[in-house]
């Protein structure tokens, strides 16, 4: 059988039995989530095999795998350099190029690219900000055969290796990646399942716009203490929200936000996303930290352990 045509999977089609270090831990959490009825935006996953099958085809498997043996607090840096130049420097063979063509023609314009490498995500390690994602990608081969190896290569980036060598993990392993359409969200945000010290509370933080100027610290963001067992608001604070991020015409652009005074999300959703909330920590059976986005409807983007 061609191997490109296993390596990619649709994101709820990967079956339940799929092992994780095959879709890395975004995306495997994003496979559960979907097959369990959550609503997620429809995309592929490029399977770690994918990724490792291409090095080989490049003859840089071994050369890869040599250097990582070396890395080290000193010498992070330089390491770093070499091999991500030596993943970028990788070409993807024709005949996977189309079967990638093929398996995106149900998806929208635009795109998000997110890596999910084997170790991140899990009950002990979570990689958060990590690894490289990038969001509104038009959905053409050209632009994805870029992001996709951008996304292979941030398995390499300084602050990575030094987070792998600091937790004694693997440096060289295996690097999903996430094709997903791009949620035009009104606004969005994180959801804690258990406030860090109110555990009778969710904590919910929601900004307008796109959720990436929330998740990297750029606003502060509305937040919501709503009881888990009556779903009651016990607190709302609104934020500092002086800009947000959106798609115009298919740029995604930073502007001032002149609703400052304004809660970004109203009572009826905070309800129904505090209720979807709790099925995935009960889905997962730990406490989740999850990125959501909301365009009219509510979607979820990820869900890791929460490691307070």
């Amino acid at each position: 059988m061609n191997q490109c045509k296993t390596s990619i999977v649709g994101i709820g089609g990967a079956g339940g039995n799929i092992f994780k270090t095959a879709l890395g831990g975004k995306a495997y959490s994003l496979n559960k989530l979907t097959e369990s009825g959550i609503n997620v935006p429809k995309g592929i996953i490029l399977t770690a095999e994918f990724f490792l099958t291409c090095l080989k085809e490049n003859n840089v498997f071994d050369n890869l795998a040599t250097l990582s043996q070396n890395v080290s607090f000193d010498n992070a840096s330089a390491i770093s350099e070499n091999l991500q130049s030596i993943v970028l420097g990788c070409k993807i063979s024709e005949e996977t190029l189309s079967e990638i063509k093929k398996s995106i023609q149900q998806l929208n314009e635009f795109v998000s690219v997110r890596s999910s490498a084997a170790s991140e995500d899990g009950d002990l390690h979570t990689f958060a900000g990590l690894h490289d994602s990038y969001l509104n990608i038009k959905c053409d081969i050209e632009f994805l055969n870029n992001a996709i190896k951008k996304c292979w290569a941030s398995l390499f980036n300084e602050r990575a290796l030094l987070y792998r060598v600091r937790k004694k993990l693997p440096i060289f392993e295996g690097i999903a990646v996430v094709i997903q359409n791009m949620v035009q969200a009104k606004c969005s945000g994180v959801v804690y399942t258990r406030h860090p010290n109110d555990s009778e509370c969710v904590l919910v933080e929601s900004a307008f716009g796109i959720g990436d100027i929330v998740v990297d610290g750029a606003i502060t963001p509305d937040s919501f203490l709503v009881k888990r067992d009556t779903l009651d608001i016990a607190d709302k604070e609104l934020g500092r929200k002086h800009k947000k991020t959106e798609i115009k015409d298919g740029i995604h652009t930073t502007s001032v936000n002149e609703n400052t005074d304004e809660f970004s999300v109203d009572d009826d959703v905070l309800k129904e996303l505090v209720i979807e909330s709790l099925k995935i920590e009960k889905l997962f059976g730990k406490t989740q930290d999850i990125e959501w986005a909301y365009d009219g409807r509510l979607w979820f983007l990820q869900s890791r352990a929460v490691n307070f």
